[in-house]
């Protein structure tokens, strides 16, 4: 295909997906040797399975917005393939259009949790935030959020949970799994017990330290780290942490989870 400008391949993507495998696997290691930029949960977890010479065939991508993380991990694993769950219309077609550029991300407009059936996504201004519980106005996280999270409409969506899925799709054996689902994240491990135990190696989950954003939030970090503690992982690391704008106090972090090599 041929641009017109610069201006239309930016729009389309092509620039971004030309120089995405070559900053992942080059520039971004360099910079982060050189401490300019830190290494995110995701590049410990490539390290921790490399190390460990534990193949990536697989990638559980829950809550996968547009698909720029599942994007990062598939340069991390260039062997594997990720499985894509966003929920939410306007972000899973974005995602939609990312996966007929990457035949490695398969998307699916599903949400993940502890039960099958029907629920309903808060729909909101800023779309990072859409969540299945209802957002909290704290004054803290008002100025933190600046509005976004005031709910705009709410959607019914299609909701399963991952061992039920790995039923139906039995080629699908995750060894690392993903969940960034505000604050939903603790209803999609219990629906995943049986995929924990048998094939997930690493687990990178976004957990809470302040400021709960939201009603019955499951995302803190000890309730994540109690419940996978149970299932045979251990706290491998939190890279780096989102600080509150005003107070400066650690807000939310990527942590990842291991178990070990037998």
């Amino acid at each position: 295909m041929r641009y017109s400008s610069f201006k239309d391949a930016m729009q389309d993507g092509f620039v971004k997906r030309a120089l995405a495998l070559p900053f992942y696997r080059g520039l971004l290691p360099l910079l982060r040797r050189a401490g300019f930029a830190r290494p995110s949960a995701y590049d410990w977890a490539a390290f921790y399975l490399q190390r460990n010479r534990i193949p990536v065939t697989y990638i559980a991508d829950v809550g996968a917005y547009d698909g720029e993380t599942a994007a990062h991990l598939l340069a991390l694993f260039p062997n594997a393939v990720a499985y894509a769950f966003e929920p939410a219309p306007a972000t899973f077609a974005a995602l939609e259009s990312r996966a007929r550029r990457q035949s490695r991300l398969k998307p699916f407009r599903l949400a993940l949790s502890n039960q099958v059936g029907i629920a309903v996504l808060n729909v909101n201004r800023s779309p990072g935030t859409n969540s299945f519980l209802n957002s909290l106005h704290s004054p803290e996280m008002e100025l933190q959020l600046q509005g976004g999270a005031e709910t705009l409409e709410r959607v019914e969506c299609p909701m399963t949970t991952l061992d039920e899925f790995l039923a139906a799709h039995p080629e699908f054996q995750p060894q690392l799994l993903k969940t960034d689902t505000q604050g939903f994240d603790l209803h999609v491990l219990e629906g995943a017990r049986a995929t924990l135990k048998n094939h997930v190696r690493a687990v990178v989950a976004e957990v809470r330290f302040a400021y709960p954003a939201y009603q019955d939030d499951t995302s803190r970090l000890d309730t994540l780290d109690a419940f996978l503690a149970a299932q045979g992982f251990r706290l491998f690391g939190i890279p780096a942490a989102t600080a509150h704008r005003a107070t400066h106090r650690a807000m939310e972090a990527d942590a990842l989870w291991v178990r070990d090599v037998s």
